[in-house]
């Protein structure tokens, strides 16, 4: 068993993406391409695209040079990107998001999603610690026992949690994954998926739905802190 105690959190933590999901009843992902988002002014003329657009009744995808990713399938549209080191300003998705809002009008929005996803990745330097992640589900976060052993091999594991708060709820996975190393090698970590979920009824106005979009760097500065201080005990 490995020990858990604070020593044993000599980690980093990388942030990886962040994403605002918008769950949109009746939503045609072939509806997506690029030259409707440039007519709604979703997506300014001058973006390019990385890759060629992929859109299907099925899935839409448009992934631009900058970062940023729009992806939707049928009733939902995600737009995500990942989180540069120097920090959050200057981030364009959810002004993308707001703007999607502001432009589809005459669409039932059901749900607004912040889900933002981060990688503990532990100091290899010291000891073996190839493990420690899975030693961190068992023994930290729940108990071992026989339904362990079942099978040819150890169970892929995660675990999630569902908190409430007043205006949202807060849905937390917690599994084993893998950080791309500079070097292209990859690193065993912790993955903490975060998606903190904002019910939308027809009561509720454009403007609503945009403050609770603005509420996303809010909601990570949240997210970091329940995870840091939370679940591997560092305070400050």
């Amino acid at each position: 068993m490995v020990n858990l105690s604070p020593q044993f959190f000599k980690q980093s933590m990388e942030v990886q993406e962040i994403a605002i999901t918008l769950v949109v009843k009746g939503l045609n992902p072939a509806m997506l391409t690029l030259e409707n988002c440039h007519a709604w002014g979703v997506i300014p003329e001058d973006w390019e695209l990385s890759k060629n657009p992929m859109i299907s009744s099925q899935q839409a995808r448009l992934n631009f040079k900058n970062g940023v990713n729009v992806m939707a399938k049928p009733h939902q549209i995600n737009f995500a990107e990942p989180i540069p080191v120097k920090g959050v300003e200057g981030m364009k998705f959810a002004a993308v998001a707001k703007q999607f809002v502001d432009q589809l009008t005459q669409v039932n929005y059901q749900q607004l999603r912040i889900e933002p996803r981060l990688i503990i990745v532990f100091n290899h330097q010291e000891n073996d610690l190839r493990n420690y992640p899975r030693e961190f589900i068992l023994d930290y976060l729940m108990a071992s026992g026989p339904w362990l052993n079942v099978g040819e091999r150890s169970p892929q594991i995660a675990v999630n949690f569902t908190y409430q708060f007043p205006e949202y709820q807060l849905q937390l996975n917690i599994q084993e994954g893998y950080s791309q190393q500079s070097n292209q090698s990859s690193v065993r970590g912790l993955v903490f998926s975060g998606s903190f979920i904002y019910p939308i009824n027809e009561k509720k106005s454009r403007e609503s739905i945009k403050g609770e979009i603005d509420t996303w760097s809010n909601q990570l500065n949240q997210f970091q802190t329940i995870v840091k201080e939370q679940f591997l005990g560092k305070k400050g």
